[in-house]
Formats: structure tokens, C-alpha cells, sequence
């Protein structure tokens, strides 16, 4: 189970197509499996980057910014994996809820104020949608099996979410230093320590589903958000 972990992780980077799951009678334990050791992955890469950021000038707006438990662990995981991952699979319904992230994303971004109601709205929006469909159809109508892309498609899917979602996190810090080459090499610094769990949630969301991919998203949110504003 273990060796499976290391081949999938290295077929995340390689041939995200291979990544599958057919062992659906033992499916809690290979979760939890996956989920203890992409968590002791994420912090590793964490203890690296506290190793040595010492060397770059940045700050997290979440230590300088009140931001509620709500956006933080409940929204944030949605919307970002709605946004980056959902597409990673092709149904319609992916589609969906990749659009419907992306609209959340921008509209978090330009009007951060009013971001956290709006989302919410969208949110019970398509709840209650669900919820009417499956009045009115069977569940398999409303989620068609999901299905691989090509495998090259897969793989640029894979790499081309996760670089975003490890450079769109940069909104996230604020640098602070008026040197070009420090404030690049930062940005960069920041931008691959958010590239790589890119990389791990997408296995998860390859391997289980988006759902499972969402709930590791908040689990590590939520040890942020308690680390920060609990120190």
C-alpha cells in the first residue's frame, strides 16, 4: 500500500493518467494511508521552508489579516478546488463546478469585502440545484462516471493547475523588499512550496475524487489557520 503511494505520486509528476482505484472493499484504509503520508509529505516540505526562509523577506496576509474560519477552511478549500482540480477529470458536472470556482475566485479577488456572502449564495445555489435534480433524476444523470482525459492532456492539466495554484498564492504574502533579484527569488520560493501540495492534492483528487481532495484542502487549512492565530 505504501510502495502503490510512491508509484502514484510519482506517476502525479510523470503519467497522471495511471493514477486509478479499484480497491473499493478496502477503500478507508488506502484513504487514510494516503492522507497520513501526503501529510507528513506537506509537513516536511513546511519544516524545509521555516529551514530557510529566513533568507527571503515575506510575510502571510493571514498573519496580518482577521480572516474567519469560515473563508479560511470551509470556502477556500471549495473554491480552490473547484477552480484548479475539478477539471482534472471530465464530466459535465466538472465543468460546472470548475466555472463556478472560477467565478468565485475572481470575485473574491476583486471585492474581498463582499466575497464571503457571495460565495455562500453560490454555494446553496447549487445545493438546492443538486437537490432538485436528484427529485427529478437519478444520481448517475446528475454525476456521469467521471472519465480520464487523454493521458498528454491529463499531464498538462495536472502541471498547468498546480503551477497556477502555486503562483495565484502569491496574492496571498506581501514581500518586503525593494530589490528586484530578492523579490523574484522570493516569489519563486513561495510559488514552489505551493506547486508542489498542487501536486499532492491532485493525486488525491485523481486517485478518490474532488471531494476527498477538498477535505484534505481544509484539513490543512484548518492546521494553518489554528498554527497562526492560535501562536
Amino acid at each position: 500500500m505504501i510502495k502503490q503511494y510512491f508509484i502514484d505520486l510519482r506517476n502525479v509528476f510523470l503519467n497522471p493518467g495511471k493514477i486509478t482505484y479499484d480497491h473499493d472493499k478496502r477503500k478507508h484504509v488506502y484513504l487514510i494511508t494516503y492522507f497520513i503520508l501526503t501529510l507528513v509529505l506537506c509537513f516536511i516540505q513546511f519544516f524545509i521552508s521555516v529551514q530557510i526562509r529566513h533568507f527571503f523577506h515575506y510575510t502571510n496576509n493571514l498573519s496580518t489579516t482577521k480572516i474567519t474560519f469560515l473563508k479560511v477552511v470551509i470556502l477556500a478549500p471549495l473554491i480552490e478546488e473547484f477552480t484548479f482540480r475539478a477539471i482534472q477529470k471530465k464530466s459535465i458536472m466538472n465543468f460546472i463546478l470548475s466555472l463556478i470556482g472560477i467565478i468565485s475566485f475572481l470575485f473574491s479577488l476583486f471585492y474581498p469585502q463582499e466575497s464571503e456572502g457571495f460565495i455562500i449564495i453560490i454555494f446553496i445555489c447549487l445545493g438546492l440545484f443538486l437537490i432538485y435534480r436528484n427529485k427529478t433524476s437519478s444520481l448517475k444523470e446528475i454525476l456521469p462516471k467521471e472519465t480520464f482525459f487523454s493521458q498528454e492532456k491529463t499531464l498538462y492539466l495536472v502541471y498547468g493547475s498546480s503551477f497556477l495554484f502555486g503562483v495565484l498564492h502569491l496574492l496571498s504574502y506581501k514581500i518586503h523588499a525593494n530589490d528586484i533579484f530578492i523579490i523574484i527569488l522570493s516569489s519563486i520560493f513561495i510559488s514552489i512550496f505551493k506547486i508542489i501540495p498542487g501536486f499532492m492534492l491532485s493525486l488525491l483528487r485523481l486517485k478518490f475524487g474532488l471531494i476527498y481532495s477538498i477535505l484534505f484542502h481544509g484539513i490543512i487549512n484548518l492546521i494553518g489557520y489554528t498554527l497562526i492565530y492560535n501562536s
